[in-house]
């Protein structure tokens, strides 16, 4: 037995020669067990929805509400009897541009009443009924209710009421930078090895790609699961720097967008979806005018259950509600495209919402258990008639520089060298975020709730 350490050091030789005691039987392949390549970005790229950005920093103006309503904290009457107003004091001051004098509302199980008048602070409301259809109960019963302006009255020869005043609503989001790196030396650059990547023997090919494939993945999962920072690159004093100080901004993904803005549902009952759930679903994308035809993103956890859903899986038998393709003995009962009171969907599965590493794991935070409704038709800009992409990647370029991807080899073995280290560097950087319009429409299902 050789003694450790000294003239018998470990080295490269060494390692390489007790693979050749025996006789080898080796498959020239690289299997590929791990499958990453398809993911959210890839699909957006893939879709062509890809534009360019002028500033690290982009917004969105959505149009109000054209009817609003505000919510009462107390009434200080209530109708009774013979008496013909009352008053409602309101949660929070509102302005002209919600409830107005002059206008009808709609209290609470339908009854109608008059606003005569606004006191100076608009959090108080003078009403007066318009039929006997009224309550005739304690105040407190007004308590927490809705008011809603749906119409308005006028008087003879009266006066025009106070103009409203409807302000759109800025939306932002903002790029974020990225960056890999992959190293290797002379030596192993220059070493072939037992398989064979992209017809070539040498490491280095294997090593370029996955860092490239990591590169891709981490824009990616930020495109799914990112957040959008408070601090900005534009910040006089940056709240989030790096070890060298310099800031940082990152950028809000599909996911955030919708908690923050869309729709959010769970299931009635955890792993499977029901009539129940999408009638609810259904109601709500209704109420907010969304379009009729969407794409559902979803892993495991939702693939299975709209799949049992849709072809009733669940059942003892074959239900015959399935959809059966027949060829030889292959009997098909996926539906990748159904449609459901009055729209349309497409499934599509993304393997990163099943990764096991970084969303499927013990401890995770549950979003593989998450189907993301996302509006399949482009959003229509008021008063243009110009149609835009639902969802679309900002990146950065500009005076000769562009910023979605670029490479750039470093070091003694790059094509150009750049100094005397015998390495070779290949540099990924790319400045890209995500832009969702008309967050509004889209929605979030909990499968497992």
């Amino acid at each position: 037995m050789a003694a450790f350490g000294g003239a018998n050091a470990v080295s490269k030789s060494y390692v390489s020669s007790v693979g050749f005691l025996d006789q080898r039987e080796i498959l020239n392949k690289l299997l590929n067990v791990t499958n990453e390549e398809l993911s959210f970005l890839d699909v957006m790229e893939l879709m062509g929805r890809s534009i360019e950005t002028a500033v690290p920093q982009y917004h969105t103006f959505v149009n109000q509400e054209l009817y609003g309503g505000a919510v009462t904290s107390a009434a200080s009457s209530a109708y009774s009897g013979n008496q013909t107003t009352g008053t409602l004091t309101l949660a929070a001051a509102t302005d002209a541009q919600t409830v107005r004098a002059g206008d009808l509302v709609m209290i609470d199980s339908g009854v109608i009443a008059y606003v005569k008048s606004i006191n100076d602070d608009y959090d108080e409301l003078t009403i007066t009924k318009v039929s006997d259809n009224l309550y005739s109960s304690a105040a407190t019963e007004l308590n927490g209710v809705k008011v809603v302006a749906f119409s308005n009255a006028a008087g003879e020869g009266s006066n025009s009421p106070v103009a409203r005043r409807i302000k759109p609503v800025k939306q932002s989001n903002q790029v974020q930078i990225f960056k890999e790196k992959y190293v290797i030396t002379d030596i192993q650059n220059a070493s072939k090895i037992e398989f064979e990547f992209k017809g070539q023997p040498y490491y280095f090919l294997k090593g370029q790609h996955e860092a490239l494939m990591r590169f891709r993945g981490d824009i990616a999962f930020a495109m799914m699961f990112g957040d959008a920072s408070s601090a900005l690159f534009s910040d006089a004093s940056s709240a989030l720097v790096d070890a060298e100080g310099n800031p940082i901004q990152t950028t809000k993904g599909l996911r955030q967008s919708i908690v923050d803005g869309g729709i959010t549902q769970s299931t009635d009952t955890s792993g499977s979806v029901d009539n129940d759930d999408m009638e609810e679903l259904t109601r709500t994308l209704n109420q907010k005018r969304a379009p009729r035809e969407y794409m559902i993103f979803t892993g495991t956890s939702g693939e299975v259950a709209f799949d049992n859903y849709l072809n009733s899986l669940g059942n003892t038998d074959i239900s015959s509600n399935a959809r059966f393709s027949i060829d030889g003995r292959d009997i098909d009962l996926g539906v990748d495209k159904f449609r459901l009171y009055g729209r349309s969907y497409v499934k599509k599965y993304l393997p990163m919402l099943d990764h096991q590493q970084v969303v499927n794991f013990t401890g995770s935070a549950g979003f593989q258990h998450e189907a993301y409704f996302v509006p399949n038709d482009k959003i229509k800009a008021a008063g243009s008639g110009e149609s835009l992409d639902r969802m679309r990647i900002r990146y950065m370029a500009g005076n000769g520089t562009d910023l979605k991807y670029r490479e750039i080899m470093l070091g003694g073995l790059a094509p150009t060298p750049t100094d005397e280290r015998s390495v070779l560097e290949c540099h990924y950087e790319s400045v890209q975020g995500l832009e969702v319009l008309g967050a509004e429409h889209f929605a979030k299902l909990d499968i497992q709730s």
